[in-house]
């Protein structure tokens, strides 16, 4: 298993150096005025736009933006002086023919294959069969659609992804409570883990059990974006592309009307736990 696990570390550093994706260089931009003391990104973002080389919105949750701009400052030493000069410009030919875009790519995906690996670790645990888990193991590690969406794409779904997997560990070895922490700080990274409350809800032992796992997701989440609600953090990251995508896209019922698949499959998910517990 120690030689699947180099190989696949090797793979990932291999992806990471040679496959840019600008979303990377976008993020990291914007978390990178975290060193240059901005705490609320989405203001300070909506108040420069015009003075700003690249114009986009955070998308992101705070959480998000803390962990990369903390993440950077850790790192600044290794990206070097010009980490910024490149982050700053704006050109597409001259990003890619910057001679230290190896290393950036590298150091910024890091944290990336950190969570990565932990993650099929996390996968191990599932299983009490030592051959299933090992299975799921080198499963995670080799699939290639995995490896494109988070070293190619640069998707930082993985944050949530790890959270949320470690909150389903808990919730199999009946620890709801740590469970619902899990939940809490992974939704706020993405808000896709709230929509797992009901799972929880119904794993409670009673209804007090059940009320306070339900509600300490949602007080964690509101604990850490409160101080950041203004109208750009609401049209910024609630209310865009990125938060909601799992409302589409439907299938046509008819009548113009049609039915969100994510909500319809994660529905019947629900019932089928409910009608499980019900025979339990």
């Amino acid at each position: 298993m120690k030689k699947l696990l180099f190989l696949a570390i090797f793979l990932r550093l291999a992806v990471s150096a040679f496959l840019f994706h600008p979303d990377i260089k976008t993020y990291n931009f914007q978390a990178s005025f975290l060193r240059k003391g901005v705490v609320n990104i989405y203001s300070y973002l909506t108040a420069n736009k015009a003075n700003l080389p690249l114009k986009d919105e955070f998308v992101y949750f705070p959480l998000t933006y803390f962990v990369l701009g903390g993440y950077q400052a850790t790192v600044s030493g290794v990206l070097g002086s010009g980490f910024d000069s490149w982050l700053n410009d704006a050109g597409a030919s001259s990003v890619v023919n910057n001679p230290n875009i190896f290393k950036y790519l590298v150091v910024l995906k890091f944290p990336f294959l950190v969570l990565d690996i932990l993650i099929a670790f996390v996968l191990l645990k599932y299983f009490k069969d030592k051959e299933k888990g090992e299975k799921a193991f080198t499963l995670w590690l080799f699939n290639p659609f995995t490896i494109l969406i988070i070293y190619a794409f640069s998707n930082i779904d993985i944050f949530s992804v790890l959270l949320t997997l470690v909150a389903f560990l808990f919730i199999k070895r009946e620890k709801l409570l740590q469970a619902s922490v899990f939940l809490g700080i992974a939704s706020c990274f993405k808000l896709y883990p709230l929509l797992f409350i009901p799972f929880l809800f119904l794993k409670g032992k009673n209804l007090k059990e059940k009320l306070v796992v339900s509600f300490i997701p949602v007080l964690i989440l509101v604990i850490v974006i409160l101080p950041f609600w203004s109208p750009a953090f609401i049209q910024s990251a609630l209310v865009s592309g990125l938060t909601t995508r799992i409302f589409s896209p439907g299938f046509s019922i008819g009548f113009n009307e049609s039915i969100i698949i994510g909500l319809f499959l994660l529905s019947g998910l629900f019932f089928y736990g409910w009608l499980f517990d019900k025979k339990i």
